[in-house]
């Protein structure tokens, strides 16, 4: 690179328009083509790229709709910022030899890598031949920070965006799009599929840990549950939130068409626990919505030994019991077990379920025989027995 000192000597002489045109070349070769284009503003650029009919000498059009830039994430920048490359010269036509793409990755390269090697990468190795991109979603010079669903998922995924759309989560993200969840909220836009790269166990783990961002009291009940434990254990087939739930159309327990409604939800819990669906101890013209697996084991705390820890429901395995046998003479304070139950509520002494049977018509059992077994009372009471 030429000295200060040399320069000057250069430039005795010399008109500016000759000494200029002696030092772009070298200028641009050291500093780079950014240097060259200093001073090159939005302005500057839309004196011609405002023109609607302005083409490329492919045909292309080059035509900028200035109104899109205001409200871009990038309102900030200027065009050279993103269309800069070596060899470029503005005040030329073309101004570039050979166009090089928008490189994103200059200022968003976590997020590049990301997507490459996560996104890009992983469809192409599925066959896929044209893979979306940073424009494809984000815009071009509208670029934004958070893009309309409509305008972005639904252009791929109309199927699963349906379902969203039945959902709960749908329901009240209307209400407040800041607040509840759309798609992004769970998914990593430029990770594509997680689960293709993880474990079950650490795949699994993760959607209890994005859950529990917006659901974390059902979550830390859920952690204490028989599911959990055997999912970290690495049973593959221990449920998470959304194996119950169900991922798009999540829907609230009231609605009739969810997984996990009253009429529903022993369904859910037959696909893993054959047989004890029938087992549930519903009296004769009892409403059939009244009881079901989760009226006992509450849905998210599953192991009717825990729920005996009023932690959990208040009460524990009593208070469970008397919803339905509330008139029934073991409560009452008078009797020794009603006594200890309703007032040591969380005791491992006696409750109902080591003298009552909670499953009966199961597979392979004298049902009527266990539905009225009792525990012998010489179990406990061994010393008095004498």
């Amino acid at each position: 690179m030429l000295g200060i000192r040399a320069i000057a000597r250069l430039a005795e002489g010399m008109s500016p328009r000759l000494l200029m045109s002696f030092l772009l070349p070298a200028m641009l070769a050291s500093a780079g083509a950014s240097f060259a284009q200093e001073g090159k503003t939005n302005a500057f650029c839309l004196d011609c790229h405002s023109d609607q009919t302005a083409q490329a000498g492919s045909g292309k059009s080059v035509f900028v709709d200035s109104t899109q830039l205001h409200p871009s994430v990038h309102k900030e920048m200027n065009c050279i910022d993103c269309h800069d490359q070596t060899g470029v010269n503005f005040e030329e036509v073309p101004h570039f030899q050979t166009y090089q793409p928008v490189d994103c990755q200059s200022c968003h390269q976590v997020e590049g890598e990301t997507w490459m090697e996560y996104f890009y990468k992983m469809l192409k190795n599925r066959g896929q031949e044209e893979v979306p991109d940073c424009k494809e979603c984000h815009g071009t010079h509208n670029a934004q920070k958070e893009l309309s669903m409509k305008l972005v998922c639904d252009r791929c995924h109309q199927e699963i965006a349906a379902k969203y759309r039945q959902s709960y989560h749908f329901q009240k993200y209307k209400e407040d799009t800041r607040k509840y969840p759309i798609c992004t909220t769970c998914h990593d836009a430029h990770f594509k599929s997680k689960k293709e790269v993880m474990s079950e166990k650490e795949y699994k783990q993760e959607v209890v840990d994005i859950c529990s961002k917006c659901h974390q009291r059902d979550i830390e009940t859920y952690l204490h549950s028989r599911h959990y434990h055997e999912m970290e254990a690495g049973n593959e087939k221990a449920p998470v939130c959304t194996s119950c739930h169900e991922n798009h159309d999540i829907r609230k327990p009231s609605d009739p068409a969810s997984r996990v409604n009253s009429m529903n939800v022993s369904n859910v819990c037959n696909s893993c626990h054959p047989g004890h669906k029938e087992s549930l101890h519903r009296g004769p013209g009892v409403d059939p919505a009244s009881i079901s697996c989760a009226t006992c084991h509450t849905g998210h705390q599953t192991d009717m030994a825990s729920i005996n820890n009023s932690i959990f429901k208040e009460g524990g395995i009593v208070n469970r019991c008397n919803i339905c046998h509330s008139s029934e003479r073991h409560a009452k304070e008078n009797l020794a077990h009603g006594n200890l139950m309703l007032l040591q509520k969380d005791s491992e002494e006696a409750n109902c379920t080591q003298c009552h049977v909670y499953h009966w018509n199961l597979p392979g059992l004298d049902n009527e025989a266990v539905k009225h077994r009792r525990t012998e009372c010489i179990n406990c009471h061994a010393q008095e027995n004498r």
